[in-house]
């Protein structure tokens, strides 16, 4: 076995292997689910994988963004926030809806504030809204 890889490496190079490893590696995952599911880490790193990526703002108009919130499974809340924003806005104003998180988790409450204020201006900073 051992010699057949380091034929396989000395032919293919990386670049080979790479293209290979992401085939096979997400085949693996999938056809064993119900095993690589359970690991730690990999249903957050699912969820990273396939949120929607940050709408970008309008430099013409005043941009609201909305945020996912903790404890509305199924955005409710934010559902009803955005109806409420939509029925005021006008023309004047784009609403900005981010799938993303902003955590309220920790033991110190400035601490938690400071970092949840500081994600939120990446967010706006990385769509643009904060030009």
């Amino acid at each position: 076995m051992k010699e057949w890889l380091v034929w396989r490496w000395r032919h293919w190079r990386w670049k080979e292997a790479l293209v290979v490893g992401s085939v096979l590696i997400p085949l693996i995952v999938w056809f064993h689910w119900k095993e690589t599911g359970k690991l730690p880490g990999m249903h957050g790193f699912i969820e990273w994988l396939t949120r929607e990526s940050l709408p970008q703002a309008d430099p013409h108009r005043f941009s609201i963004a909305i945020a996912h919130l903790e404890d509305d499974p199924n955005h409710e809340v934010e559902k009803l926030i955005f109806e409420s924003l939509s029925e005021i806005s006008g023309s004047a104003i784009q609403i900005l809806r981010f799938d993303r998180l902003i955590t309220t988790e920790g033991s110190d409450s400035n601490e938690i504030i400071d970092n949840g204020h500081a994600y939120a201006r990446e967010l706006l900073d990385r769509s643009h809204a904060q030009d």
